[in-house]
């Protein structure tokens, strides 16, 4: 059977699936390839609207996750971290991106108070950071990659295999770029839950996808359940003209942005030809110089050279 939805990679429609704590767990749960055993959203859920033309749309929402982990032995131990989402429409944003992981490194977790002495002690929690980009952005990298953190001897160049300080653990953070554009039609079993952002368009305008699903996994499932949501508010009025409004302003944004990398791109090129021009101009001084230490007439280098006689007497 085939199932028309909003198509999730509006934030307010990506925002509508993350309301659902199960989709939110599955979801984060593929990309960084461990169980979440629980998941809690943190209170603020912010979107960066447009500032000036380069700056993008960029949606963000803050986890905290207990995660199960196996260490070096095949131990499992339960694990408290800070997952931080991003998601941009357009192109990594890097300076929102980065402004936003240095006010998650800044937030304290929780103060602990020695209940006989009263010293308090600021605790933190690792972070794992989650991007989720729309266009591709580099064609080279996987589609969903992920970068982690290892530990090795600078010295030796050997691996360190032993267990995780906890102080370099909190001042480095794993991280994973999923390009949606750059997804493959064909996903393992496990990670068909990223099928939704790959549905086909329906119509003239990308609001909507469609998608081939089986009943029973429609029915029966978290890819279903996510998919039924939003096919739901395929006939809420206010979800389409929130999608609208989101549409046209990535539109305006795309539109400025381009313009203004154009404008920059020609005031490289001006300042590229100028100094090409510059340089020749060196060249050609240098040459001149180099003439009349030899002893050679003006005129001899006003021929070879271009420059008048006024310019080569002042050399």
């Amino acid at each position: 059977m085939k199932v028309k939805y909003l198509n999730p990679r509006y934030d307010t429609t990506f925002k509508m699936l993350l309301e659902s704590d199960e989709f939110a767990k599955e979801l984060i749960s593929i990309i960084i390839g461990r169980e979440i055993i629980e998941l809690q959203a943190e209170p603020q859920v912010k979107t960066e609207f447009l500032i000036d033309i380069l700056k993008l749309v960029v949606y963000r929402k803050d986890y905290r996750a207990k995660i199960k982990t196996t260490d070096k032995n095949g131990n499992e131990k339960i694990e408290t971290v800070k997952i931080e989402m991003q998601k941009s429409s357009i192109s990594p944003h890097i300076d929102r991106f980065r402004e936003y992981i240095g006010t998650e490194y800044a937030k304290l977790d929780k103060v602990l108070i020695d209940k006989k002495t009263g010293d308090k002690t600021k605790t933190y929690l690792p972070i794992i950071s989650i991007f989720f980009i729309e266009k591709t952005f580099n064609k080279k990298i996987p589609a969903v990659l992920g970068v982690n953190k290892n530990y090795f001897n600078v010295l030796t160049g050997e691996k360190y295999s032993g267990e995780p300080d906890k102080y370099v653990e909190l001042l480095t953070h794993e991280a994973y770029f999923i390009q949606l554009d750059r997804l493959p039609k064909e996903l393992k079993e496990k990670y068909k839950l990223l099928e939704l952002f790959m549905g086909e368009i329906v119509g003239e305008t990308d609001l909507y996808m469609e998608i081939e699903i089986d009943e029973k996994t429609y029915l029966n499932s978290i890819v279903g359940r996510a998919l039924f949501s939003l096919a739901n508010k395929i006939g809420d009025r206010q979800t389409i003209l929130n999608v609208k409004a989101e549409r046209k302003m990535i539109q305006t944004v795309n539109s400025n942005f381009h313009q203004k990398r154009r404008i920059v791109e020609q005031q490289i090129e001006i300042q590229q030809n100028e100094q090409t021009i510059e340089q020749k101009n060196q060249r050609i001084i240098s040459s001149a110089k180099f003439m009349k230490k030899l002893g050679a007439s003006i005129d001899e280098i006003q021929k070879e050279t271009g420059l008048t006689k006024q310019e080569i007497e002042n050399l």
